[in-house]
């Protein structure tokens, strides 16, 4: 049967840039800490780690390949060394960067290089058929294991920060498209301009908390600059249909 690969992590991933594989032993269980991609899910910060605990660990290895490795066509490495079987070419369908449970896994034939076995822990196995075989893909290195089940711990309160921006984010956009739309469609003035506006300002609000981490290092006289010049036009638009479009006309 040919493997099949599940993506484990569904809203964090390591960081891209600066991820080495860092694997500890703690008894039978192995705990993989890495520091959290915050460029992409913003409701990390910089310096926040996140752990995989694997249970029952009964091998690992930490090694090849790396972020520039996976892509290097096996038939043709060049300088580039990789002595693992992962690969973009034989594996396209895997993606750097993240954590994968292998199904349909040979690992009892061909984990792979430089294996580190928790042998007290080999001789109590009687069912190794029902250990799983764990893939995790860092920028520089990758990391394997065959344990019976893995934890994770992410910070909780960036998780419930992602749930609800995530949520807001849903709201906040299909009530911008709604005003609108309704603005556009109501023949009433001025109602029909300032539900367009309405609709712009929440669509703005939104766009501004999706991407608020990146604000930081912005000066903030620009921002507020802004923000008066928006509200000053919003201001003129509903000040003329209110007192002069009649009149005007």
């Amino acid at each position: 049967m040919s493997l099949e690969f599940e993506k484990l992590n569904k809203n964090y991933a390591p960081d891209p840039n600066i991820t080495v594989p860092s694997g500890v032993m703690d008894g039978d269980n192995l705990t993989l800490t890495f520091p959290l991609n915050y460029f992409i899910y913003k409701q990390f910060k910089d310096g926040d780690q996140g752990k995989i605990i694997f249970k029952d660990c009964l091998m690992y290895r930490i090694g090849s390949p790396n972020d520039e490795g996976f892509f290097i066509d096996p038939k043709n490495p060049g300088r580039m060394k990789n002595n693992s079987r992962w690969n973009y070419t034989d594996f396209p369908e895997l993606e750097f960067h993240n954590f994968y449970i292998v199904k349909n896994s040979d690992w009892q034939t061909s984990f792979g290089p430089d294996v580190i076995v928790n042998k007290q822990l080999k001789d109590k196995i009687k069912d190794p058929e029902n250990l799983n075989h764990y893939l995790c893909f860092m920028k520089e290195g990758t990391f394997e294991c065959i344990a019976r089940s893995y934890e994770e711990e992410i910070p909780t309160k960036a998780l419930e920060k992602h749930t609800k921006d995530v949520e807001f984010l849903r709201w906040s956009t299909t009530g911008s498209v709604i005003l609108i739309v309704v603005g556009k469609m109501i023949k009433i003035s001025p109602l029909n301009t300032i539900l367009q506006f309405a609709g712009v300002i929440l669509g703005g609000w939104a766009f501004y908390k999706i991407f608020k981490p990146n604000f930081k290092s912005v000066p903030k006289w620009p921002l507020y600059i802004i923000a008066f010049l928006l509200l000053f036009f919003i201001g003129f638009i509903v000040f003329y249909e209110l007192y002069f479009r009649d009149r005007l006309n």
